[in-house]
């Protein structure tokens, strides 16, 4: 019998578009999809069977399972159809620091993002599997516009004495700023 469970897998196509900045100078935009799921539980290592030289310019898959987060003010509020930016937020602490990683990450950090007032939403989940050496924990927050890491709450949520000891231990870390799209439906 085949269960089924919630997970969230990013696909990351790092397909590139040039794209010319305000004042000239060229940049890269890097297109990425990140979608909450229902899977049968034999896929779960699916990103473990994919070929290491599959076709295009570097798929990245990575499966996450959800981390029960503790309950902080509009966590439910989340607005798919409005305009809002993502912050994917990946670490890999050592395993030595990984219990007051957590506790950082549950005890302080996501309660004080929420003070923000254009925070929407948190998320935290633990990687599962992965085409790539991916960060071991993902927290996406969801923010209503970039004037959010701006404000004096943002900035002590990430300036604390606690902050600077976790992160400042990390093995790996990728930070990816995303502007919301659309979301798509799945198909019936």
């Amino acid at each position: 019998m085949t269960t089924t469970s919630s997970f969230t897998v990013i696909f990351s196509f790092c397909k590139t578009r040039p794209e010319k900045q305000s004042d000239g100078e060229q940049s890269e935009t890097h297109d990425a999809q990140l979608q909450e799921v229902n899977v049968p539980d034999t896929l779960l290592r699916a990103a473990d069977i994919l070929p290491d030289e599959f076709p295009g310019e570097g798929i990245q898959c990575r499966v996450y399972q959800d981390l029960p987060v503790p309950l902080v003010p509009k966590m439910a509020e989340l607005h798919p159809q409005a305009s809002h930016i993502i912050v994917a937020n990946a670490m890999t602490p050592a395993p030595d620091d990984e219990s007051d990683f957590n506790r950082w990450y549950d005890e302080e950090h996501l309660a004080l993002l929420s003070q923000s007032p254009l925070w929407i939403s948190s998320k935290r989940y633990a990687l599962l599997s992965a085409t790539d050496n991916a960060p071991r924990y993902l927290a996406i927050h969801a923010w209503d516009g970039y004037e959010a890491f701006e404000s004096e709450e943002y900035k002590h949520a990430t300036n604390t004495e606690w902050k600077h000891k976790v992160v400042g231990r990390v093995l790996q870390r990728d930070r990816e700023v995303y502007s919301f799209v659309k979301v798509i439906s799945p198909v019936a």
